[in-house]
Order: C-alpha cells, then sequence, then structure tokens
C-alpha cells in the first residue's frame, strides 16, 4: 500500500475517533500493513487538515474552563475587610476585602505604608467608590476604630 492510500486511510480512522494504538491494531490484522508505531506516527503527522486538538485533553479542559459561566459579584451592604493574624513576609498587614460591589480580593500594606491590593479574578477592577469605601473602612480597623 502506498503512502497516499495509507495516509488516507489512517485519516478515516482518526476522523472516527480512534487513538493510533488501535489504527496500528486495524492495520495490521485487517489490512496486512506491517509498520512500525513510530512510522504509523510519522505518516499520521503527515496528514493534512488534521484537527489534532480533539485528541488533546488538555485542549478540552481549556475550551470548557472558557465556557465556564463566572458566576456575578453579589452586592453586600457594607465592605467586609478581614485583617490576617500572620504577617506576610515583606508587610505591614494584609488580610481579604469583600467590595460593596461583591467583589473579592486580596491586601496589603508594605514596609513602606504603600496599599496593595491582589483581585481573586485579575480581570475585575474594583470602582472608585468601591476604593475609597474600602480605605476608609481599612484606616479605621487599623487604627483601632
Amino acid at each position: 500500500m502506498e503512502d497516499i492510500e495509507l495516509k488516507k486511510l489512517i485519516k478515516s480512522h482518526l476522523d472516527e475517533d480512534l487513538t493510533l494504538n488501535e489504527i496500528h491494531k486495524i492495520l495490521s490484522t485487517e489490512h496486512n500493513v506491517k509498520i512500525t508505531f513510530m512510522e504509523l506516527r510519522l505518516l499520521s503527522s503527515e496528514i493534512e487538515d488534521m484537527d489534532w486538538g480533539k485528541f488533546d485533553p488538555k485542549a478540552e479542559e481549556d475550551e470548557e474552563e472558557e465556557n465556564e459561566v463566572r458566576e456575578a459579584p453579589v452586592p453586600v451592604e457594607a465592605t467586609q475587610i478581614e485583617i490576617s493574624n500572620i504577617q506576610r513576609p515583606g508587610t505591614m498587614a494584609s488580610g481579604t476585602v469583600t467590595f460593596l460591589s461583591g467583589l473579592k480580593g486580596e491586601w496589603y500594606v508594605d514596609t513602606m505604608g504603600q496599599l496593595g491590593l491582589n483581585m481573586a479574578n485579575e480581570d475585575d477592577k474594583p470602582s472608585e467608590e468601591d476604593m475609597q469605601d474600602f480605605q476608609m473602612q481599612l484606616q479605621r480597623q487599623i487604627q483601632g476604630g
């Protein structure tokens, strides 16, 4: 059997979602084609117009993650700030926050007194109102008021 015919046969089996192991057995038993598994892999890699992504479980996971609908943040009545009892290296204080809009994140004050914020979802950005309320509430809590 010539390479062109063999590639067509391999492609038809791949289109049926058969694995290369299954195709290797079919070629040997049904078509009396004796090639090594490595030769089969090389021939199959030369097939044009082949969607190899459908055989990659990681690609399916990535696609599922993209299709997942992210839950909308649930607004709260008051900004919720938690101060951690454990001091993170390089910080004077740190903790978590739930903004009025329902967005969540981790905050910290570094050794220079600068406020930093890491959102739970990197695409989220608190509004100006969220930030103002958060800063006022944090200042009150840190000062013990």
